[in-house]
């Protein structure tokens, strides 16, 4: 299971890498209207500095492949060595070093061509803006109904899932239901389709960019972008109709997992071959169009390290961004600000999750009677009862063959507690040690508990004292 959960950590985050170092990373920046976050003009192709631009382009790339090659060979170490201490925080802790990681060489070269511009003279006149009247908000692509239709059938699975929890229909095998697992999954996929349909309508909207003083060149211009990035919610609304039905299917019909895997990797595919498919439609559009461009406004100093727009003079919130798909914030903007505080304390979050994890991860379980008390204790006392209460302790060895179902709570390497559903018996409490092979069953007056050590000396040593109890 340990070896199960890094592959798919680590395999699902590979194609994501992939995917940033081929739209932020070109391997010809001379073919790109921006690249790095840097708007192309002609003064980059005269020789002296093309040289230097490319040195940097190519250490940059290098770098960041280079980044990959390293998140590979660490991601096989852990996989290798999937029974060392925090071997799932040091799992996600490569994922997430990995995706920020990324962003430096990215960063760093931003910052050199920005010094040769200002080396060479080249600064333009920043903030300069012009607004094409006549196509101006009359640029639409997106259909709701093309997203609609995808989420109608991911509210169909959520209902047919909430049916069965409900025990409205029954299906034979399935030992989850009334555990309401199946129909949370469901949920958040629906929520998830429903999203595509907002983020369509903003690609959608976004600000006509002006590349003409031609207003028809400009409207087809930005319809043909618009149109290739409104796919990119539509393939995605469809892509989680896909996963949702398999998960359905084959877990609940089929109860198969490993079709299961199979669909979540149908649906990875999906999504990575619709980010090719819009890259490779973006630079077709961009080549197209190249001919007609005759309107370049310099705005490079208003994206710091060309990710982060900020610019005062600018009253709108969202701006198309200058890497990947759709729209950033501008961070100078009052609301800016607020989310930019928001992300930051997020990323916060994420790194304090992965010390508790880690702290999670290396703390043993303490389990042992005080006072005419049970306590189950890690890092804190997790369950605490009466040894009165206790109407039956039996000695278990074979959990690994029921069917346990979590509800609520933690499931990893050496470690599984919170609320989980064992057979028959719905609101368990588990607090033990999956590595080792026997825990102790505790019926109370409330609840039934499924307890153990951290070894299973421990474990038989407690389930004597309190079968004596």
């Amino acid at each position: 299971m340990t070896i199960m959960i890094d592959l798919i950590m680590l395999l699902t985050v590979l194609p994501v890498g992939l995917i940033i170092i081929a739209i932020a990373y070109p391997k010809d920046w001379r073919k790109k209207k921006i690249f790095y976050g840097i708007r192309n003009r002609e003064e980059y192709l005269q020789e002296e500095i093309a040289e230097k631009i490319t040195a940097l382009c190519n250490s940059a790339r290098k770098k960041a492949m280079n980044i990959t090659v390293d998140y590979v060979v660490i991601g096989a170490l852990i996989v290798i060595f999937h029974d060392m201490p925090l071997n799932l925080t040091l799992c996600v802790l490569d994922v997430f070093l990995y995706i920020y990681l990324l962003l430096v060489p990215f960063a760093g070269c931003n910052k050199g061509i920005k010094s040769l511009k200002r080396e060479y003279g080249l600064n333009g006149e920043a903030g300069v803006k012009l607004t094409d009247i006549k196509a101006a908000d009359t640029v639409r692509t997106f259909k709701p109904v093309s997203v609609l239709i995808p989420c109608a059938l991911l509210l169909a699975n959520l209902v047919f899932s909430l049916l069965v929890d409900l025990k409205v229909i029954s299906i034979d095998g399935y030992g989850s239901a009334g555990t309401f697992s199946m129909t949370v999954m469901a949920g958040i996929l629906f929520l998830t389709g429903l999203l595509m349909l907002p983020v369509g309508i903003l690609f959608d909207r976004l600000k006509n960019e002006v590349i003409s003083e031609d207003s028809v060149v400009n409207a087809n211009y930005n319809r043909a972008l618009k149109k290739c990035m409104t796919g990119i919610a539509v393939s995605a609304a469809w892509a989680l109709e896909v996963l949702s039905l398999g998960t359905t299917c084959f877990m609940m019909l089929f109860k198969s997992e490993i079709l299961y895997v199979i669909t979540t990797g149908v649906f990875m595919g999906v999504v990575i071959a619709s980010m090719f498919v819009y890259m490779f439609k973006a630079a077709k559009i961009e080549e197209w169009y190249k001919k007609d461009t005759t309107i370049v406004v310099d705005d490079d100093d208003k994206w710091i390290f060309g990710l982060f727009y900020y610019d005062k003079n600018n009253k709108r919130l969202n701006v198309e961004k200058r890497v990947g798909i759709g729209s950033t914030i501008n961070m100078a903007h009052p609301v800016g600000k607020v989310l930019g505080v928001f992300i930051v304390c997020a990323v916060m979050f994420t790194l304090l999750s992965m010390v508790w994890l880690g702290f999670l991860e290396v703390t043993p379980i303490h389990v042992y009677t005080e006072d005419g008390k049970v306590i189950c204790h890690q890092l804190r006392d997790e369950y605490v009862f009466e040894t009165n209460s206790i109407k039956d302790v039996t000695l278990v060895e074979d959990l690994d063959k029921r069917s346990v179902v979590r509800n609520v709570g933690t499931s990893m390497p050496g470690l599984t507690k919170g609320n989980f559903n064992v057979d028959q018996d719905s609101g368990c409490r588990l607090f033990l040690n999956p590595d080792i092979d026997v825990c102790i069953r505790i019926e109370t007056d409330s609840r039934v508990y499924y307890v153990s050590n951290e070894t299973e000396d421990e474990t038989l040593a407690l389930y004597k004292e309190l079968k004596n109890e």
